[in-house]
């Protein structure tokens, strides 16, 4: 064969594995059509990460790094919403660009879900085929992972935030490992520095960590060979490895800034802590943790094994896996399997809340306090390692030498039996759906024409594991859809919020996120009494009383019941603050309901609210926003106190007259800082699609 036929033939495969790739990812669509185009609505965490992305999104679109969210719960630091998605990762900006090109958020964050969650497929077929060394098993890992209920998981969770930069991170550090090159480097930095930007980067600490003790203790030869290849290429590269570095320590500031916030208290978690004496917000009580792990998931997965009653989080891999798993029973391991299989049991022992070595390590390793999501091991860690170990077997299987005749029959006969059996197992206790009875008898069909050597070309082989793997969560996608929840969802910042209300409808229900002391007023006041004052933004007051927090609660409960004209404060505040005397007869404080001769609203962002106002005398301006220490307030331009005022809330007071008055959240610093990491975060990502390209990575995956 000439030269330029095995290119063109070369030219051939990889259009045809670029074509299969497109056609899953079309198949993916049609299988979740209902969420992907907004017919049904986003489920559970998932509603909450739409309405917390779209607010940091429309913010981004106006000029403004939203630090605070006037919107939620009276008021919070926005710093711990914009750690969970992760809010430097540049992915974030296509849903900016599909906005511009006309689409609404609700569907431009829909596209930005599927194609993110593609995107982690094409990492994880990338990580496959480097471990495996092997396309075709990596390309049936990549099916069996696609396909499986992690394809669920983008409309009801947040695991799909956390989980495609770590398995981009593990596909960039084991192809840096195998070939140290440029952009493989950057590629492991960039992906590590997008999870430590996310508030609990400690999940991924965990497996990391892990994952390399396990690597040394069954790949010590390796090891050496290793350092040796990074040694040289650090030494070959310290310009490069410098400013990498720097990158990552750079993306450290906003999580130690969160843990900072949260070891003084600045929010709460009450959801969280369930009641704990924790030393930082963040903090999970051990009986929280207990309540559901890996365990748990799996059990309550197990009542769901007819499928027909499939459901979000229910674990479920297409029934292909369990036939490759079962052909290779017999076979001899190897290193690979081995490392799998230590891995596997290391994650799960270590994060099963009921053995001794979870308790030891929650004692005495400070960051397990902060895992409340054990299961979250289960979709990251177990559920990918399961399915290469699966695809492993296969390989190992379609690999097998027989030379006799006599052992090619055995085998088939083997291949047989074994589809009939479990067939008859389906039958029995699987409450099996008609598709996998389909995928049994071609499986059986695949597997003898492959032994015999009836089907050897790379491509049609390809075509029909697509069929063969996605025929079943073709039917179990459509039962998702068929019990999942039609209600339509009021997502909170669909509805207009970015104008002042004067009015508003506070929750002081059950709290899952909000600043120390509105958790506390909703604690220690009558919610009822709670909802009635804060539903107004702001009042206007005569007279302040100094109060400390020990004796509060009765007199303010009163105080708001009876609608009097009375603000408390709280310290630090100066002497000429307190009015506790005045003599202006008064039968309340005045509600600004609307704009009038004594009230002009001028500006209202996320962070600033700027008025004008204009009392004959001098009064107590009550911004029913929650408190908090970095608030900052101007009067005439010149710097005032603001004041902790009715337990949760902030007031400062307005001298007599026309003044113009600005309140403003954060420091300088603090906004230049995150655009600089946005800055950053986009130039490491461009250095790694340049590197990409000048390394040869794009042509060679």
């Amino acid at each position: 064969m000439g030269q330029s036929s095995i290119l063109n033939k070369e030219r051939d495969i990889k259009f045809g594995f670029g074509l299969l790739f497109f056609l899953s990812f079309v198949v993916w669509v049609f299988c979740f059509r209902d969420f992907v185009f907004g017919r049904l609505p986003l489920q559970s965490d998932a509603i909450s990460y739409y309405n917390h992305i779209k607010f940091f999104i429309d913010n981004m679109m106006q000029g403004i790094y939203p630090l605070w969210d006037p919107a939620w719960n009276c008021g919070a630091p926005n710093e711990f919403f914009l750690r969970r998605f992760g809010a430097f990762n540049p992915f974030f900006f296509l849903i900016i660009l599909f906005r511009k090109l006309g689409l609404s958020h609700h569907l431009a964050y829909l596209l930005f879900l599927s194609l993110y969650y593609y995107l982690g497929m094409i990492g994880f077929y990338l990580l496959a085929k480097r471990i495996l060394q092997d396309k075709l098993a990596a390309f049936v890992a990549y099916l069996l992972l696609m396909f499986s209920s992690l394809a669920t998981r983008p409309f009801d969770s947040f695991i799909i935030f956390e989980f495609v930069p770590m398995v981009w991170f593990f596909f960039f550090i084991i192809s840096f490992f195998q070939t140290p090159c440029r952009s493989f480097f950057i590629g492991m930095i960039f992906t590590v520095m997008i999870i430590f930007t996310t508030y609990l980067p400690f999940y991924f600490i965990t497996i990391v960590i892990i994952s390399m003790l396990v690597f040394i203790g069954v790949y010590p030869l390796r090891c050496k060979d290793i350092c040796l290849n990074s040694v040289a290429f650090i030494k070959s590269n310290k310009i490069l490895v410098c400013i990498c570095l720097i990158a990552f320590c750079l993306s450290l500031i906003p999580g130690i800034r969160l843990f900072k916030a949260s070891s003084q208290s600045e929010f709460v978690l009450p959801s969280r802590s369930n009641g704990i004496r924790a030393h930082n917000s963040i903090e999970v009580g051990y009986n929280t943790i207990a309540g559901w792990g890996i365990t748990e998931d799996l059990m309550y997965s197990s009542a769901f094994n007819d499928l027909r009653k499939f459901k979000f989080a229910v674990m479920y891999v297409p029934v292909f896996v369990y036939i490759i798993l079962l052909l290779g029973l017999f076979l001899k391991g190897n290193k690979l399997l081995l490392y799998l299989f230590i891995l596997s049991s290391m994650i799960y022992l270590f994060h099963c809340p009921y053995a001794p070595i979870y308790k030891f390590l929650y004692h005495h390793i400070f960051f397990y306090k902060y895992f409340r999501n054990l299961h979250f091991f289960l979709w990251w860690v177990l559920l990918p390692v399961f399915i290469l170990f699966a695809a492993e077997n296969m390989k190992l299987f379609l690999n097998l030498q027989l030379e006799r005749k006599r052992d090619r029959y055995l085998l088939l006969s083997f291949i047989v039996v074994l589809h009939l059996i479990f067939a008859v197992l389906i039958f029995k206790f699987g409450h099996g759906i008609f598709s996998s009875y389909i995928v049994i008898a071609l499986s059986m069909v695949f597997f003898i024409s492959y032994i015999t050597g009836l089907l050897r070309k790379t491509i049609p082989i390809l075509f029909y594991l697509l069929i063969l793997i996605v025929l079943q969560p073709i039917e179990v996608y459509h039962y998702l859809a068929r019990n999942s929840s039609s209600v339509k969802i009021e997502y909170l910042y669909d509805e207009p919020y970015q104008d002042f209300f004067y009015k508003r409808n506070p929750r002081t229900g059950s709290l899952h996120y909000a600043t120390k002391w509105y958790g506390r007023l909703v604690a220690s006041i009558d919610p009822k009494i709670v909802k009635r004052f804060a539903s107004n933004r702001i009042y206007i007051f005569n007279r302040t009383v100094p109060v400390q927090d020990k004796d509060e609660t009765k007199q303010i409960e009163e105080a708001i019941k009876e609608n009097k004209d009375i603000a408390f404060i709280y310290p630090p505040y100066k002497k000429d603050e307190i009015r506790e005397n005045a003599m202006i007869p008064s039968d309340g404080p005045i509600i600004i309901q609307e704009e009038d001769s004594w009230f002009h609203l001028i500006k209202y962002t996320a962070n600033t609210l700027k008025i004008k106002t204009d009392f004959k005398t001098e009064k107590f301006l009550l911004y029913c926003d929650n408190y908090s220490r970095g608030w900052k307030a101007f009067i005439n331009g010149v710097p005032v106190d603001v004041l902790r005022t009715d337990i949760a809330f902030k007031g400062i007071w307005l001298p007599a007259g026309e003044n113009i008055i600005y309140f403003k959240f954060g420091s300088w610093e603090e906004y230049f800082l995150n655009y600089f990491l946005l800055c950053v975060f986009f130039a490491m990502f461009i250095a790694l699609i340049f590197f990409g390209l000048k390394d040869g990575f794009y042509a060679s995956n």
